[in-house]
């Protein structure tokens, strides 16, 4: 059996400050398998496109190469301007690979300089630390290229590193125009180096992807993905079915034990307007938690994010904008409150949890009756770790709870109006669900649906259908 290889046993060989780094700030004398793989071509200056498992480590796949190539370039300074471009499609991404290049860049010293671009904060300040000088931008897409096209004293001429993080969610959130104007502005193309990192294996998506990146030559590919989605070992999930009335008291009932083993969870809900709600109305009645959305102010998700990574234990409730990339140390739980409408959606959003080397984690999806047998026959055709199903006695939740909580929403004006927002965008993002033989509105019992909000009868909801919905009673179609 050949031995586990090192970082110090690369070849091509690491530079030997970023090699200090790991061991000394990172901890780190070994590559993971996707670091082995990517690393070593990327040192030798090829362009690559990389899938691996979420939690795989490729952060630092890909600072690594660029920090080693900018020491071996002897680039200095605000002597060129900017040297590599990091793109990424989410604010708290980017966040991330920053601190990470921070921490891979303590041995330095300032020799080596950088800036994240992402919105939120004052696009003055943001263009004053680019003109000063920045080595290396770590930006999402519609930011970067506004400064591009607007910050006149940025020398951006001299880049030969291009770098997309989660690329094939970079497409999924619309900024292909962005991605593409930003080429446009790139001079040199087919000598820059380009590294393209993702967490899936979906042909169409990276076949969209290939396109829009086909001015910068061929790539190598790099795979550590056996399915095109699939969970890690050290996760152990399940699910459980449960009806919409009951699931915010099943909810409860788990956080509130949680709490009580001083465990770090994440909850993933389908809106925003369900985030807002639930937060509200848990900490009202003592259970804390924080809540991560994206119509929330730059600089509170920034605080929210940073706290939740820093903490041993603590309940956080979001959406999808917290499902891919964002490591989030020691979660012990992640609870899907609402389901996925993807296969590849589950899987990033379990991978909160059981994430590097020797971690473990668990995972619990809430799954209404009539979603159960539709939605677990899709993971079971495409996951090879089965799922386990937990069952509950429905006699020990509180119905005084249940009580309480409509009694509450009745009388709390703020609660009763921000419970008919979750309930309203609940149903709106039901009805936009793609697998409809799985997520079928019509099939709603929205009586019970709306009790799990609190709320004692179903308001009407206008979901933009076509003139059979009206048979709901309930729901309505727009007006024309």
């Amino acid at each position: 059996m050949s031995e586990r290889p090192t970082f110090a046993s690369m070849d091509p060989p690491l530079d030997p400050v970023v090699l200090k780094s790991l061991q000394t700030n990172f901890g780190f004398e070994s590559p993971t398998v996707i670091q082995s793989l990517a690393i070593p071509p990327l040192l030798r200056g090829q362009s690559v496109k990389a899938q691996a498992e979420t939690g795989g480590g490729k952060t630092l796949s890909f600072l690594i190469p660029i920090v080693c190539r900018m020491r071996r370039e002897k680039v200095k300074f605000n002597k060129i301007g900017t040297y590599a471009f990091i793109l990424t499609p989410t604010r708290e991404l980017a966040q991330q690979i920053e601190g990470v290049l921070e921490t891979l860049l303590k041995e330095f010293h300032g020799q080596i300089t950088w800036s994240t671009v992402i919105g939120g904060t004052k696009r003055s300040q943001e263009a004053t630390k680019l003109i000063v000088g920045a080595n290396i931008v770590i930006a999402t897409p519609g930011r970067l290229l506004d400064h591009m096209q607007t910050a006149k004293d940025w020398t951006f001429t001299n880049v030969k590193v291009l770098c997309i993080d989660e690329a094939d969610r970079v497409l999924e959130n619309g900024f292909e125009d962005a991605l593409n104007r930003i080429f446009s502005l790139l001079p040199k193309k087919e000598s820059m180096q380009v590294m393209l990192f993702s967490a899936t294996n979906d042909h169409a998506k990276l076949a969209d992807l290939e396109k829009v990146t086909s001015c910068f030559g061929t790539p190598v590919i790099i795979s550590t993905m056996k399915h095109s989605s699939d969970v890690v070992d050290a996760l152990t999930h399940g699910f459980v079915t449960v009806d919409p009335e009951l699931k915010f008291l099943l909810l409860y009932t788990l956080l509130r034990k949680y709490s009580k083993q001083s465990q770090k969870v994440v909850v993933f809900f389908a809106s925003c307007n369900e985030v807002r709600f639930f937060a509200d109305l848990l900490n009202y009645i003592d259970i804390q938690c924080v809540p991560l959305h994206g119509q929330m102010k730059q600089t509170v998700r920034s605080t929210t994010f940073f706290q939740f990574c820093n903490t041993s234990s603590a309940i956080l409730l979001t959406t999808d904008v917290a499902a891919r990339g964002l490591d989030f140390p020691d979660v012990d739980w992640v609870v899907q409150f609402d389901p996925p409408d993807s296969v590849t959606k589950y899987v990033h959003r379990v991978g909160r949890t059981a994430r590097g080397q020797g971690a473990v984690g668990n995972a619990l999806l809430f799954l209404l009756p009539q979603e159960t047998e539709g939605f677990l026959g899709m993971l079971t055709a495409h996951l090879t770790k089965p799922l386990k199903h937990f069952a509950f006695d429905e006699k020990k939740l509180s119905r005084a709870l249940q009580d309480e909580l409509m009694s509450l929403v009745a009388k709390n004006y703020y609660l009763h109006r921000s419970a008919y927002e979750a309930y309203k965008s609940f149903l709106q993002s039901y009805a936009t669900m793609p697998l409809k033989s799985v997520f079928d509105v019509y099939k709603l019992d929205v009586a019970k649906v709306a009790r799990g909000f609190g709320l004692a009868q179903p308001p009407v909801v206008d979901l933009g259908l076509s003139e059979s919905s009206l048979k709901k009673g309930r729901v309505k179609r727009a007006r024309e």
